[in-house]
This record gives C-alpha cells, structure tokens and sequence, in this order.
C-alpha cells in the first residue's frame, strides 16, 4: 500500500470520527434541553362532539370552543367574563402581584378584571383572590425614584401628609437643616437674607454639612467667631451652640409600600394631584383635597379573572390591553403553569374564572370558591395534578362547570356540586384518576332536588378510582351518553330515582364496551318497585334489560340480568337477592343453550333455587357458573330435553338437592316418548382436595336416576372435559342390584387419526390426522354446541393441529401446550381415583369368556368385544381408581410403554397379557398375539390384594416394577405377593435371563417364599435353572414351569408336597431335586412333545422315586439329597405373658440328628434362662420352647419429693413388699400410699401421699408422672405463684432422662400434670407421655387421686402446656421437612404440624417418612398432619407417587380444574402477600421475601381497629400534633401456606416487603415513611421507594409483626414529592428520538471499519 492511500485513509478516518463527536455531542446537548409537559392537553386527544362547554356570546374564541351549544342550555352555559375595552387603563396591586381593568358590567358599579399575575414570593404558598383591589400605577418623582402609586377614580396619583425634617437639595441628595436657637438672624453676624421669609429675631437655620460631631453629638460652630476666650483674652477652647431639627409638611405620593401610613386615613384627608400640574418647580404637581368621588381612591370589587393578554411598555413600566389576542390556548391562562401555588383562597366576590385560568398549576392542592362564583370555565383547572381539594359551597352560584374544567386532576378524590349547577360541561372531570366520589346532589344523603338539567360528553372519562355516582332526583336527561363514564374501571353503580332519565350510545363508545370497562359488580339502581312488572318499566329498567346490565329495584334488594341467546333469539330474565340466592327466571321466546351467569351486580349466584327452571323444556344445554355453591330441589325437574349440564368449577359445588336433575319427571303437559333420556355432567370429578365433586357424587348415587316411572332407569354420565375427556356413568348391576362408576370412553388417538404405513415393508412409520374422525368426535363432545359450527371448527382445528404439529415435531412449529394437553390426555390417560370399574374391552377390544353360569372359564380365555379393537397409540395409563383389573384389559396395547395401578384391589389374570394360541394335541403354544410389547415399567398399588396368573404374560421388555405399599415387592423380574403374611411367587417375568436378572433364578432371592402361583414362570424361555431350595413352598401349582424352552434344572424344597398338573409340561426340564419325603405329583406333569428324559434326584423309596419309576423317561438318582427337617426355637418376648410368641431361631436338621440350638438364649429383665425344651433326634418338623427361672422386680417407697424412703426391696414374683413407717411432712397429714405393694408382678415405685391440712382453695395440685403416664413420682399440693418442688431425677433402664414436660413450675398457677422425658441410649428418641393423650387433671385433686388421674386409672396425663414454651432455657432440637413445610426449631414434646406441598402435575402425595427413630405420625397418609417432637433432631420427608391433583390430593383428578371466584389459587412454592386493607390499590403487584424461615408464608395486610389505635397513639408520642401528618395504619400479620393458622412464634422470622404506596398518599411518593409500632413506640423504618409496572411502590422490611403504618409529614416535604421518574405510558417528547438518532449515528461513525485494500501484485 502507497503512502498516498494510507494518508487518505487516515485522513476520511479523522473527519468521520470528527463528525460522529459532534453528532454525539449534539446528542447529550438535546437531551439535556429542558423541555415542556408532553402530556396530553384538554382538547388535544379525540373526543366526542361538543355537547356542553361555556360559551362566548362575542365569538371571539376559535376552536372546539367556537360557536353555541344548544339552546336548550344556551343559556346558562353562557361565559359571563366581560372583555376589556383595548385602550383600558390596566392598573396594578400594590404589591404588583395583580394587573387588572375596571369595567362597568352593566349594573353600574365598577369591577375588577384581573388579566395578568406576577408571580411572586407567597406566605405559606397560598394565593388568595381578594374581594377587592386598589388601584396603583407607576409614579417617578425622579430618575432613580418611584414605585406603585395609588390612584383615584378619574386615574389621578394621589398624596398624603408627611411631617418630617426639612431638607435642601444638594444636587440630586437631600441635606436636612437644622435651627441654632441661640443665634438669631438680624444680628451684626447674621443678616436677614435678602427676600428671605424668615423673621428677625428668628433662630438661624443651618444645614447638617455645617454640623460638627463633639462627644457623640452634633453641634454648630459660628466660623466668624469660633471660640471662647477668657478674661485676658486667651482662647479657652471653641464656642459650641446646641441645634434641633427642623421639622416642616410635605406631601408625597400615596406608594404602597408606605400604606401602613396612609392606608387607613380618609380620602379628604389625601390630595390628589391635578392632572398636568407637574413642573421644575413644582415636582409634586399641584395638590388639591379631594372633595367628591371622582378624586378619591379606587377601591372595586374583584369580580373575573379575565381572558385577554396585556404588554408591557418596558419605557414606562406602564401596561395596555393586547388587541385582538385572547387567552384561548391551554397554557394561556393568567395563573397557568404557576409552580409556586399550593393553596388558592377565592374572595366572596369573584363571579367568573375564565378559560385556563389556573391549567397546570402542578404545585396547586387545595381551592376553596367563594358563593359568588358563577362560571369556571373552560379547562380553568385542568392538568392540576395535585389538587386534591376543592370546596364548592353547596349555596353557591355556579350554574356551569366549563369544559375540561378539572381536566387530570389525578390527585381529586371527591368533589361536591353546588345546588345551583346547571351543566357539567364535557371531559370536566376526565382523568381524574383518584376521583372516588362525584356528589351531584349537593351534599345531601338522599336524592334531593338540584338545578342539575346536562352532563356533557366524557365528563367523568377515566375516572378509573370513581365507584358510585348518585343523581339527583329531578334529573331526567333521556339520552345521556353511556360515554360519560368511559374508562370508569371501578365504578360500581349508577343510581337513578328519576323514572324518565336514561342513557344511550353510540359508535365511539357502545354499551358493550361499557360493560367491559366496569367491574362485573356492576349495576344500575333505578326507580322501579316491582319485580313482577315487565310492562311498566322506567326507561333505564328498559335499556338495562336490553343491554344485558345488571338492574337493581329502587326499594327492595333485587338485582336482576337479561341475557339473550344469538342463536335463537330467545332471553332469559334471572333475579338474585342479597344471599346470592337465584330466586326468580322469566324465559321469552325457546332458549337452547343457556349460561347462567356468574352474579348479578353485587352479589355472585351461589344458590340456584327450589325449582328455578322448573319445565324450561326448551333448554338443552346448561353452563353453571363456579360461583354456584347449592342447587336446591328441584332447581331443573321438568327440564325435559336438557342433555348437557356443564359445571364451570365442579369443586365449589358444596349440595345438590332431593330430585334437582330429574329432568322427566314433567308438569308441563308434553308428552315424553323417549325410552332412554340422557343427561351428561360435564366437569371435574375430583376436587383440589382429592376427594369427590359433589356433581359426581350425585350422578353415582342410585337413587338420582333422571327418569320418570314409564322409561328406563337412567343416570347421569359424567364428562371432564377438555382436554382428558373422561366419560364416566353410573353401571347398575340388576342381578346384584349394586353399581358403581364405570369410565366408558377416554379420548383414543385413532379418534384422530390414520396409520402411515411403508408401501415396501408395510411397517408403520407415523400418523397423521383425519379430519372426518376429528369432526366425527368433536361433535359427540357434550360441552361441544353443536348449533355454533364456529365452535365445532374451532375444536376440530385445535385437535387437526395438534395432531400435525406433534407428528411432524418441526422445531420451528412446535405444539403450544394446549395441544400438547390433548395429545397427552390420548396417549397418557389418567383415570382418577372415584372410577370404580372399566367398561370391558375399554383399552384392549377383548374381556374374557364365561362358562354357562356365567363364571369365569380358568383358564381364562378372551373373546372380542366392541369394533374398536387394541388401543396401540396409548403409552401410558395411570388408574388412580378401578378396583379391579379384569383379565385381558391391556392385551393388544402395543406401544404401551408405562402404567401405573394405583387404587386398585386386584390385578386380573392376563391383565397386560397378550393372546396365546395352544395346539389342542400336544398344548405347545403355536403363536402369541396382541401383546404389550413395549412395556418397560409398571407401579403397582398399595391396596392389591390379589394377583391373577401372569399379568404380564408376554411383555418381554418389562423389567421395572415399583410397588407402593407393602402388599407386593419386585426383584430381579420376580414379582412377590406379600398379602396375608405370606411370600407368593406371582410371576417371573418373561424377561427374565436377558432384559433383566440373571439366568439362574434362586436360591438367595427366594428367601421367605412360601408359595408360588399357577403358570409363574411359565412361557419364560430364558432361564435356565431354578432353585426353590430356600423356600417353603409346599406346592407346584398348574403350569407353573410349563413352555420354559430352556429350563435344564429345578431344585425343590424338602416341603413340597404336591405337584400339580402340567407343571413342567413342554419344558426343557433335564434335572429335577425332589428332597422331600412326601410329594404327590399329577399324572403327566412332565410331559414334552418332543419328550426328554428327565433325571429326579431324590431320597429312595419316597413318592418322587415311586413316582419316577412308573415314567420310562424319568430316572430316579439317589444319595445326593437327604431327609431334612426345620427345628424352630421360640420366646416369648412379653415374658412371663407366654401369650404372645416370636421366632427366635430356625435351622433344618438332618432326619434322626439333633438340632444345634442358638448361641446367645433369649433374655428378659429380672429373670434368669433355665433351659430349652427337647430337641434331640429329630424325626419330623419340631418346636422348641424357653423355660426360665422366677422373675425379680424392684420395689421403692419415695417420699413426695422424690425422696426414697428407706431400701430398694427386690421382691419375687407374687410376694409382698414392706412399707416402711408412715412419713411426715410439715402442714400435712399422711393419707396412703400411691400404690399396692403386695403380689408384686412388676417393677414399682410407690410416692406418699398427703392431705393438705390448710384448706386452701388457692393451692395447686402438681403431679409429676413417669414416662409412662401413670406412675405417680410426687405428688404436691403448691401455693398459688409459687414453685413446685422438683422431684428425684426418675431413672429407666437403657434410657437418659432428659428432664421435665413441661420444664418450667416456677410458679404455679394452676393444677399442673408434668412427665418425664427420656432419650433411648445412643438412639437419639426421646420417650415421654403423649402430650395429647387422653387423660385430663379437670380440676383440683386435693391429693384424693389414689394414684389415678382425670377421668381413668390408664388416662394418660397431658402436659400443661406446650414444651419450649417457657423461654430460651429449653433445649430445642431441629426438624427438617423435605417437601413440605414445617422446618423449624421445636422443645422435645411439642406437637409440630407439617403440611405436604403440591409438587406439580403428576406428582400426588402418598405418605409422611421418618429416618428418624420414634417419630409418629397422627395419620401418615394425611397431607397435613402433626407429630410429637422427640427429644433428637429431626428428618421427614413427603413421598410422592405419580399421578395428578394437589399436595392434598390422594389420587389425580381426571376431569377438567378451574379454580374458584371466591377463593385463592393453589399453594405455590413462595410467600404471598395478601392485602385486604382498603386505600391501596394495585395489591396484585404487592411481594415478600422471607429471611429466617425455609417454609412458605401467607403475609396478611388487614385494617385492624387495634392496630389503628396502637398507631395513632404512637404518632402523637412521637410528634404531637397529627393533624400535619397523612397516615395509613394497617396490621401486618404472618400465617401457614394455607392462610388458616397465624404463626404466633415469628422470633427469628423477618420480611421483605415490597407495597403500592396507599392511594391518597402517592402524590406525596418518595416523602413517605414507614414505621412499626413496638412497645407503644414508633419504630422507623428504613423505607426505599420503586417503581412496579409503572406503580410507585415502597419496601421496607418487618422485622416482627404488629402494628404498621406508611406515612408523610405534610410540613416537611421535600423535592421528592413530585416524582419525576418517567413511568411506563408517558409520552416520550420528541427531543429524545432526535437525541437517540443522533447517538446512534455517532457510534456508527466511530466503530466503522474502513474496508482494507489488500495489495495487487503486479506482474
């Protein structure tokens, strides 16, 4: 590369990095520009036609202000400001503050027109109009001098008397003069001066420059005889002469800085100066006293602020009218956009404001209206977004409010509407965001009468806080927009007593969108009485019904809706009173499809009443909204064509009453010619809880048939809807007379869809959608409105999509999760928990054959039922229900790859099996069909009490089965049935030797077997031996070995005793060992096509051998197995009750041998091992018994205290101990003892008891118990407040005692039961009563308690109260809660409540763990349940199994879930916040962070009455005076997850919280101020302030949990006051995408690389 080029390059590389720093710079100076508001202006954003506004009779205003209303209003909407003449003289206040005209409006009295404000410094920020002004214009007595002068009426500047020292002018300064009275003039030194008026003999007259100061005084000096002198002539020092001043009256001008002076003197008294009179020598002009009104002041009423623009003459200072330019624009007004006024105080005599008189004043808060006032016109206050106050005297005389008058005054919360006002001009009050309350009846609690006539268009826009607005009485505008209340969020009634006064619409703003902006509560109240009249309704009652708008009657509370049905035109009136009782309906026209609505104005339908569509014969479809909680009787007997009944949220169904759906039983007169109605509930089967919907539960129930007597029985089906689509009926049994809920159909995927199959290998290799099916079965869906083909194509397409979309797995098309939710509810089918039995053939197409008797024939063989055939889509199924599996209810089910049998009770033979077809001849299977093939995993139940033969007979690629519960247990691919105490082979999978376990099967594993079922390890062709040695197995069922193609050898246990039929038949069996001595075996129970020889190894002469001898294909072999019997050696561990037994050790024993008995004898504590029972030469199977020596137990007699009296007494069994002398004890006399001691069986410990001798009611009865709730330790009689002597520390063997429960009886004030607690040596468990046991003290014992407390000798005692609630002295231990809540420090004894969490979909809740030793649940089962807190740490565990429902769920709902209207959503894995303390809005945006606990928290912001007064109080400690201080008290309390118990115990505990500020204290943002109250005093917190969606938010954080209140200081704000922060939709001025563009380009400019030459060789 050339210099040249690199130089150029340099070059283009400085210039653009030069052009980018100025685009960058001029970026930053852009945005730093200070800009104006760009939010929205009145009349800038679309509106509506004018319709009300103050007019100007002149037509000088342009604009949407232009022209006339109409002349219906005309009149009173007539601006009443005058204009100023152009060539007025414009005066001034005094202060200058004010510019203002005089005119004359016609009654002849001069008023005053203010036209401009200068803005100015305001005491205590308050502006106050005056009731009247003085004139005062500019007046210069010199160049530099002058100021305000006060003016008369003919605009003369007027004087005033000053006496004051006179003075000569030095130049442009004032020298005062002085007298020296001792020196007169016409003496020899000074001469009367030439045409002087000074007298002779008069004192001279000097001027303060001839003045000298001696000694702090001033003195004058004769300069022509300057000294005294003494006698002999010598100057003794200077001659001093003494001055006063001298005082003369002079006139100046009257200016308003010196009215303190002249203010208060009568007119005559000034002067006023004539007009012209000013010259050289007359400065002041000539002054004259006025005698008549023309020359005296001006003093006139301020009656406008004006609507014209004044000049300034900068010359002159003086002002004049602007021609032909008036205040028409926004920002025109005379005090608009002021900062600096918080309060503004109208005089008594202003009668008009003019337009945009005070817009934007953002600073402005209060406005108190004089009862003068007559126009606020047109946006006078509009954009003044803090004024939050503004008192209009009810009596005042406003007849008009002007067009955008309190245009966004976001900070207005209420406002009270003169009597007097006629018309409410358009968008007067829009955007008053905080406005809640619009009294339009003068202040008056009832209806009364105004002069109210017209509202103007948008009046009340986007009032989103307005919730009530109330008309007066005589108001009766027939067509009032609807649109005056867009955007009213909250508004939630309307109330006209006016019969005639109605509302209407049109395009920009219909009813409907109306109905969508308020709230659903809302209502019109009119003026109609009677709620049987359809005819004579007002005009609202008539609009209300037409536009489907709840209605409530004027006098009674009866709310009632009208709601139409499009299809067929047809409407329905419902009526609902205020206990949510839907009392009344009135049908027009034949209604088809109905959905009752979910409330009425204010109250939501709870209740449908006794026979509500009683014959509604026309309805076929029925939506009952989830606010319904009760049907009562008979609410749809008669509704004789209904078939659907779809239930919003089947879970807040709480009752349904006697005959509420026999829909055919009719009074209506039609005939019913159908034989089989139907009727379908559509919704969930199962609610949150996991227990039945009480829908459900009536269409199970028998006796709800919906049949009349000529029909046949019929009941309810059941439907869950989207997306499971579960079809569930009641199945009646009319041979056993008993039902039960049979699912009938699931959603198949074939229902969808078509196999895509290869033409080459005819395999399939997908699917794809058929559009035919998915028609075909959206239309039978009952919730489906078949008379809507939007709907139907709507479905069908969602279903059509999904299909595609999952087949074809594009990533870029994914299915949404609805779709995925259909396709899993084909393919993963969940049946809940209240399904009792499958309809046969459901998944497979097969149930299986009966004998004539209808038995089953075993075994079992299948036979078709129904065209659907196998289920081959479906790849998982989950029965959380369905007791039994019925044989063959899988087979065929291919790409089944998972199940889960959860609920059921018993697993059919072939359940999952597929078909085998055996040759009739030789029964060697030829083929297998319809298998489950793809079955890898299976969870069984923990309620299955009976396994079939092979389950899963020919599911070779199952190798996991987890099995719930104890009643089955899985191996290696060995299923055990461990039901009625026994070990039962159930099957050995086929898979077993390949996909799972090992080729040899036993003996280890097979310990504790004790049976094997018929075919267990039949048709397994890939294991190769089989050693039952370890069992006790004492039969080989039918088939059990049968068709095992590899089988070579089977060992056998000495019990087998029977053989049975076909047990080897087929198999490849070449080495059977038969150790037994008796074993009958079927005839042809090897038999083999082809036959192999077989080889029994056996003990000769036994049944095997004979056995063997009679089959030319078996031969017997001998010496290598040997007769064995088992010896058992027992003990009875509750010795000596020898009731109760337990194996202590088992060993097998060859025949005639003796058996070894066990190293270490059983044990038992005071007694010795004597010796075992007989057990030499054993000739069969034999028991063997313990004998032990006599038992020893230890007796002691203790004193109350603890105390042992005398010796420990060791006494034999059934001897008598010696009670030692009876004690003493001081206020006391010796009655017993607590026990017997005679015939002694155990260890004792025997307390003295006592009577207390000093009758003292107030003394407590204290008793301290042993561990085992009924040994007395001591036994005290305690005085009321005092403590309870503690006990001996009790001992127990192989335990630690801990200490007592509770542990504090320091002061005693009430009977008081206490327990020792121990911990198990080196277990860590604590042992003690249980702290809710049964026993009780009720009462005082006064010692009678003769050793048995409360209401039983066996009652255990209850501690007082709780363990760990003493104090921190109390040694606590930890509990620590996976998946659940609960976590936490707890005293050993406590009761502890533990809840289970919900762990999503597909995840239920099974039962409560412990790896911790002595913990026992309440109910282990249960969700929530509680524990006794040992004395050791703690871990517990929630165990899930698979399913679906909520943490409290005990099994998976099948049907749809909606959450209820009037309740919270599921437990999540996070605190909440809940805020039902009025004044703060926003509480969805409200959050918490607790610290110091792991569990989950509800936070509960309520108003509190005691809160409120703890607050208060603490204010006024901390401050004084409250009446500066805004303030919102509120309890903040901490509850469980379930927000039903309130944690008392916060210790430790804190939270975060973040909250929307309180609505009335937002406008003060970040002066507010947190505080708690603790102890009665304030706490401040440390508050910080941000902003959520757009929310001023404040977070703080509570450290305990009690009184709390969010507050700001009025006489201390700040800047912070205004917040500034631009919040989400603010309008972004324009400068910002300039400056952004800019910048942009800037960093274009600087990283913009040159584009590289790369150097050209050249040749």
């Amino acid at each position: 590369m050339t210099k040249t080029v690199k130089k150029n390059r340099k070059l283009k590389r400085q210039v653009r990095k030069t052009i980018g720093g100025l685009f960058m710079a001029s970026a930053i100076v852009i945005a730093a520009l200070p800009v104006q508001d760009v939010s929205a202006n009145p009349g800038e954003a679309a509106k509506p036609a004018p319709k009300v506004w103050v007019w100007d009779s002149q037509g000088k205003r342009t604009g949407d202000l232009a022209g006339t209303p109409d002349s219906s209003i005309k009149s009173f909407c007539e601006s009443t400001i005058p204009y100023v003449p152009d060539d007025a003289t414009i005066y001034t206040s005094g202060d200058g503050r004010f510019q203002f005209a005089y005119v004359n409006p016609g009654d002849g009295v001069r008023s005053a027109v203010i036209l401009n404000y200068n803005s100015t410094v305001l005491q205590d920020s308050t502006l106050t109009i005056p009731n009247s002004l003085e004139a005062f214009r500019k007046y210069k007595t010199t160049q530099t001098e002058g100021g305000y002068c006060l003016v008369t009426q003919n605009d003369e500047f007027m004087f005033y008397d000053v006496y004051e020292q006179d003075y000569v002018m030095d130049g442009s300064s004032q020298v005062l003069l002085y007298y020296v009275p001792n020196i007169k003039y016409d003496t020899n030194k000074h001469p009367v001066p030439a045409g002087s008026s000074y007298n002779v003999g008069e004192s001279i007259v000097v001027n303060k420059n001839q003045l000298v100061t001696r000694n702090d005084k001033l003195v004058y000096i004769d300069p022509t005889d300057p000294y005294e002198y003494d006698d002999d002539g010598n100057v003794i020092g200077e001659k001093l002469f003494d001055v006063t001043e001298r005082m003369v009256t002079h006139q100046k001008p009257c200016y308003y800085e010196q009215r303190s002076i002249w203010g208060e003197q009568d007119d005559n008294k000034l002067y006023y100066q004539v007009k012209n009179s000013v010259t050289k020598d007359k400065p002041n002009g000539d002054l004259i006293h006025p005698t008549d009104n023309d020359h005296y002041r001006i003093e006139a009423s301020v009656k406008y602020i004006g609507q014209q623009f004044i000049d300034t003459n900068t010359v002159d200072g003086t002002w004049s009218v602007r021609k032909n330019a008036y205040r028409t624009g926004p920002d025109d007004g005379v005090f608009a956009n002021n900062a600096n006024i918080t309060n503004l105080v109208i005089g008594e005599n202003l009668s008009g404001i003019s337009d945009y008189a005070f817009q934007g004043c953002a600073t402005l808060q209060s406005v108190s209206f004089g009862n003068n006032l007559s126009t606020i016109g047109n946006g006078a206050f509009a954009n003044c977004i803090r004024l939050s106050q503004c008192n209009m005297p009810v009596e005042s005389n406003i007849q008009s409010l002007g067009k955008d008058a309190f245009y966004n005054c976001t900070a207005l919360t209420s406002i009270i509407l003169p009597i007097n006002v006629k018309a409410i001009g358009d968008s007067c009050f829009e955007g008053c965001t905080r406005l809640q309350k619009v009294d339009l009846c003068g202040g008056s609690e009832d209806e009364l009468d105004t002069m109210l006539q017209t509202i103007g268009n948008s009046a009340f826009k986007n009032c989103s806080s307005l919730g009530e607005v109330i008309f007066p009485s005589q108001y009766a505008e027939s067509n009032l927009q609807i649109g005056v209340f867009e955007g009213c969020s909250n508004l939630q009634r309307v109330k006209v007593p006016n019969s005639n006064m109605d509302f209407t619409d049109d395009t920009s703003f219909t009813f409907e969108t109306f109905k969508d902006t308020v709230p659903e509560s809302f209502y019109f109240w009119g003026a109609d009485t009677k709620t049987d009249d359809r005819i004579g309704r007002s005009a609202l009652h008539v609009t209300a019904n037409e536009e489907e708008i709840a209605y409530k009657y004027w006098d009674k509370e009866v709310y009632e809706v009208v709601i139409s049905e499009a299809a067929t035109g047809a409407s329905i009136t419902y009526q609902v009173n205020d206990r949510n009782e839907l009392t009344k309906i009135w049908i027009e026209g034949n209604p088809e499809n109905v959905e009752i609505p979910k409330r009425i104005g204010p109250y939501g339908i709870s209740t449908i009443g006794t026979g509500c569509f009683d014959n509604a014969c026309t309805i076929k479809r029925v939506t009952i909204p989830e606010t319904v909680a009760n049907i009562a009787d008979g609410a749809f007997k008669g509704t004789h064509n209904l078939k659907t009944v779809i239930f919003s949220n089947a879970s807040t169904i709480q009752s349904i009453g006697t005959d509420a759906f026999r829909t055919q039983v009719v009074s209506c007169g039609d005939k019913i010619t159908e034989e089989d109605p139907e009727l379908t509930f559509v919704g969930a089967m199962i609610n949150d809880a996991g227990t039945d919907t009480v829908p459900f539960i009536y269409a199970m129930t028998p006796e709800n048939m919906i049949n009349n007597p000529d029909q046949n029985k019929a009941w309810i089906t059941c439907h869950s809807g989207w997306p499971t689509n579960l079809e569930v009926k009641y199945n009646y049994d009319y041979t056993t007379e008993e039902g039960g809920a049979e699912l009938e159909s699931y959603p198949r995927y074939d229902n969808f869809t078509d196999a895509i199959t290869d033409p080459s290998s005819g395999n399939i290799t997908g699917f794809k959608s058929n559009r035919a099916k998915i028609e075909a079965y959206v239309a039978k869906l009952p919730y489906v409105n078949t008379s809507d083909d939007t709907e139907e194509t709507y479905l069908a397409n969602v279903i059509q999509e999904a299909i595609d979309r999952c087949e074809k797995n594009d990533p870029a098309n994914l299915p949404t999760e609805k779709m995925l939710e259909l396709v899993n509810a084909s393919k993963n089918v969940v049946v809940p928990t209240n399904v009792d039995m499958l309809k046969k053939g459901l998944f497979s197409g097969y149930t299986y054959k009966t004998d004539s008797n209808g038995e089953p024939i075993v075994p079992e063989e299948a036979e078709v039922v129904g065209t659907e055939g196998p289920d081959t889509y479906i790849n998982s199924i989950t029965l959380n229900g369905v007791n039994t599996i019925d044989p063959f209810t899988f087979t065929g089910c291919s790409n089944l790859q998972s199940a889960a049998i959860i609920g059921a009770t018993e697993l059919g033979d072939y359940a999952f099996g597929g078909l085998e077809e055996l040759d009739g001849t030789t029964g060697v299977i030829n083929s297998t069909s319809e298998n489950c093939e793809n079955l890898s995993s299976v969870t069984l139940g923990p309620n299955i009490a009976t396994v079939g033969m092979r389950p899963f007979r020919g599911c070779d690629k199952l190798t996991n089965i987890e099995c719930l519960g104890s009643n089955l247990a899985y191996q290696n691919g060995i299923l055990y049935d461990l039901n009625n105490g026994k070990k039962t082979i159930a099957e050995c999978l086929p898979g077993r030797g390949t996909n799972v376990g090992s080729y040899t099967v036993g003996p280890e594993e097979f310990d504790g077997v004790t049976d094997v079922l018929p075919e267990a390890f039949m048709d397994c062709d890939e294991i190769g031996k089989v050693d039952l040695s370890s069992t006790t197995v004492d039969t080989i069922p039918d088939r059990c070995f049968m068709d095992t193609k590899i089988l070579t050898s089977v060992v056998l246990p000495d019990t087998v005793k029977s053989i049975k039929k076909d047990s080897f038949k087929n198999s490849g069996l070449k080495l059977l060992t038969i150790p037994g001595n008796q074993a009958y075996i079927e005839k042809d129970a090897f038999k083999s096509s082809p036959q192999q020889t077989i080889t029994f190894e056996c003990v000769e002469g036994t049944t095997a051998d004979i056995y063997a001898k009679e089959y030319d294909y078996i031969n017997p072999e001998y010496g290598k197995v040997y007769l064995t019997h088992t010896v058992t050696f027992w003990d009875y561990p509750d010795y000596p009750d020898i009731t109760s037994k337990a194996v202590y050790y088992t060993t097998k024993v060859k025949d005639g041998e003796d058996a070894v008995p066990p190293t270490t004898p059983p044990s038992h504590d005071g007694v010795a091992f004597s010796r075992w029972t007989d057990y030499t030469n054993i000739s069969k199977d034999t028991d063997v018994w313990p004998i032990f020596g006599a038992n020893i137990f230890a007796v002691s007699f203790m004193d109350y205290d603890g105390t042992l009296i005398g010796e420990v007494q060791y006494i034999e069994e059934g001897k008598s101990a010696t009670p030692p002398a009876n004690p003493t004890r001081e206020g006391y006399t010796f009655d017993k003892w607590s026990q017997d001691w005679n015939n002694v069986t155990e260890d004792r410990t025997i307390i003295a008891l006592y009577i207390d001798n000093s009758s003292d009611a107030s003394r407590h009865t204290v008793i301290f118990y042993d561990y085992d709730g009924k040994t007395i330790l001591s036994q005290q009689s305690v005085n009321d407040g005092e403590a309870a002597v503690e006990p001996k520390s009790p001992t127990r063997a192989g335990y630690t005692f801990l200490g007592w429960v509770p542990s504090d009886f320091s002061k005693v004030t009430k009977d008081m039961n206490i327990v020792a607690n121990y911990e198990k040596e080196g277990s860590g468990t604590s042992s003690s009563a249980n702290p809710s046991g049964s026993g009780s003290n009720n009462g005082n014992n006064n010692g009678n308690n003769n050793g048995n407390n409360g209401n039983g000798s066996n009652a255990s005692p209850t501690p007082t109260s709780s363990p760990g609630a003493n104090g921190s002295d109390v040694k606590k231990y930890t509990v620590s809660v996976s998946g659940g809540s609960g976590s936490g420090s707890y005293a050993a004894g406590a009761v502890v409540a533990i809840n289970a969490y919900f762990m999503g979909e597909g995840q239920v809740f099974d039962k409560w763990t412990s790896s911790t030793a002595g913990v026992g649940f309440a109910n282990p089962n249960a969700s929530s349940t509680t524990f006794t807190m040992p004395a050791a740490n703690v871990a517990i565990t929630a165990t899930y199994k698979t399913g679906s429902g909520s943490a409290n769920a005990n099994a998976a709902n099948g049907g749809s879930s909606a959450s209820g209207q009037n309740g919270s959503s599921s437990s999540s894995n996070g605190t909440k916040v809940e805020i039902t303390r009025p004044g703060i809005s926003n509480t969805g945006l409200a959050g918490a962070t607790v610290s110091g606990a792991t569990d989950n928290f509800i936070v509960k912001i309520t108003e509190d009455q005691a809160a409120t007064d703890a607050v208060i109080a603490a204010l006024q400690a901390e401050y004084g005076d409250i009446s500066r201080l805004k303030y919102l008290p509120m309890d903040i309390s901490l509850y469980d997850s379930t927000g039903r118990t309130k944690i008392a115990d916060t210790s430790g505990i804190s939270v975060n919280l973040t909250l929307p500020l309180p609505d009335d204290l937002i406008q003060y943002a970040g002066n507010n101020m947190a505080a708690a109250v603790n102890n009665g005093q304030l706490e401040k917190l440390n508050a910080r302030f941000t902003t959520v969606d757009g929310v001023p938010c404040i977070n703080f954080t509570a450290t305990h949990f009690s009184p709390y209140v969010i507050y700001v200081d009025t006489a201390n704000l700040t800047q912070a006051t205004i917040d500034s922060t631009p919040k989400t939709g603010d309008p972004i001025h324009p400068k910002w995408f300039l400056a952004t563009g800019l910048a942009c380009i800037s960093l274009i400019l600087f990283f913009k690389r040159d584009k590289k030459v790369l150097p050209v060789k050249t040749a």
